[in-house]
């Protein structure tokens, strides 16, 4: 559980400029220092991030939120005592989703009828992501991150795994196969849910929403 030694972690200047902090904190967390964080698929680390918080801060997550009917900007709580995870098992068989003895996932689109193998993100992939984005921002170079995505989880389009035909097929890829694949993806990989009720106090709109992981997520007030 956390400590004012990760907390000195979550503070520092100096990892915090190098967006390192998160990641420093909770590798610091794991005991066994055999596990990389790193390498851990991004719904295990996003399950360890919320357990994290929850055993340094409480199940109780106070922080600010739209309302997407009235635009009011409020304080609400959420609790993260017990998250669920998404139903991914069902997905994998209400989509026709194939899961290799690999780990990774077979998609085939409606429209082109491709066979898209699937691999499953990782920290590092994240990371990486993440930094590409930074760098075509710093370049004011347009950042493609639908494309970006499917360069880091397309292993192989009909059983051809090289970088050229993968790439080819990005960048031809009809919009409805685009949409096809994207959510297939999102509901077919293992991660936490976090969808909770949200009721406005202003309007008294209620809706489903996802706990929007603000920076008082792990820096509360």
């Amino acid at each position: 559980f956390m400590t004012a030694k990760e907390e000195d972690i979550l503070t520092s200047r100096a990892l915090l400029k190098e967006g390192v902090a998160l990641d420093r904190m909770l590798q610091n967390l794991v005991v066994d220092n055999s596990v990389r964080v790193d390498t851990l698929l991004i719904g295990d680390k996003n399950a360890l991030l919320v357990a994290a918080r929850r055993t340094g801060y409480g199940a109780e997550y106070e922080t600010s939120v739209t309302c997407p009917s009235c635009g009011n900007t409020d304080s609400f709580s959420f609790d993260i005592a017990d998250p669920a995870t998404n139903n991914y098992q069902d997905n994998i068989e209400e989509q026709a989703v194939i899961l290799t003895d690999e780990g990774t996932l077979l998609v085939t689109l409606p429209m082109t009828n491709a066979v898209v193998e699937c691999r499953m993100l990782t920290g590092a992939d994240e990371k990486r992501l993440f930094k590409e984005a930074e760098r075509k921002n710093k370049r004011k170079q347009a950042v493609g991150t639908m494309t970006d995505m499917f360069r880091s989880y397309i292993a192989s389009v009909n059983g051809e795994a090289s970088p050229l035909v993968v790439e080819a097929f990005i960048q031809a890829l009809p919009a409805r196969d685009s949409r096809v694949l994207r959510a297939a993806y999102s509901s077919c990989v293992p991660n936490i849910d976090m969808t909770q009720e949200f009721d406005c106090t202003n309007c008294g709109h209620s809706a489903d929403m996802e706990v929007p992981l603000n920076t008082d997520f792990f820096w509360p007030k």
